[in-house]
């Protein structure tokens, strides 16, 4: 429990791997002691377009089980800032967390702010293809939870572009089948970068693959 951040990451290396990570929470994942500020603050990135950063767990090794999914995720939730807030760095992709509920992902355990904030660069909350990587029994290994917020699901905002929201929960428990809705939007779009339109945020709707996006305070999507 640290008086700002839980982890601050600054010009990251290709793969910030975070696995079975209690940030914001005691060590069950169900008590809340959160961090000063955001959970996890990224203010730099790899800028060639040819290179990704990645906040997520290691899945890469794995025979892409349910129990590797629900043994590696990580719990960003109870901090006082954001769960996860990204400045700067193009192709930042975050994945495999439970953002703002308990270790269970059906209680509210949620961050002060926004469950993920993009005020700078570019990224990808969950995956392009979720599908590509589907556990045994059809669990979604690079499926964000990101609930119980006390502002927003995910916010987009300033200078940030070419950001893709995709194969999520937004707003409901881990199994997607209840209310567990942010406070405000499930997902928000503020002003962006004048070289941008609504084209570049990228969404896709409806399970297995898509965003589901329920039970939020205000707005699905805004």
């Amino acid at each position: 429990r640290f008086r700002r951040y839980g982890l601050y990451v600054s010009s990251p290396g290709r793969l910030v791997t975070l696995s079975n990570c209690r940030i914001g929470t005691d060590i069950t994942g169900t008590v809340d002691l959160g961090n000063g500020s955001n959970g996890i603050y990224l203010t730099g990135g790899f800028t060639e377009p040819d290179l990704k950063s990645f906040i997520a767990p290691d899945f890469h090794h794995l025979h892409y089980s349910a129990q590797d999914y629900f043994r590696l995720r990580n719990v960003i939730s109870g901090n006082g800032g954001n769960g996860i807030r990204v400045t700067n760095g193009h192709r930042v992709h975050i994945y495999g967390h439970y953002i703002g509920t308990d270790s269970s992902g059906l209680h509210d355990l949620g961050n002060d702010e926004n469950g993920i904030l993009f005020t700078g660069g570019s990224g990808v909350v969950g995956d392009i293809k979720p599908s590509d990587f589907v556990a045994e029994d059809g669990t979604s290994m690079r499926r964000t939870v990101i609930s119980g917020n006390d502002q927003n699901g995910v916010k987009i905002s300033d200078s940030a572009r070419n950001v893709t929201v995709n194969g999520n929960y937004i707003g409901t428990t881990s199994n997607g089948n209840g209310p567990l809705g942010n406070s405000q939007n499930g997902v928000f779009v503020t002003t962006v970068d004048a070289e941008n339109d609504l084209g570049l945020i990228t969404m896709e709707f409806g399970a297995p693959t898509g965003n589901v996006i329920s039970a939020n305070g205000e707005n699905g999507v805004k």
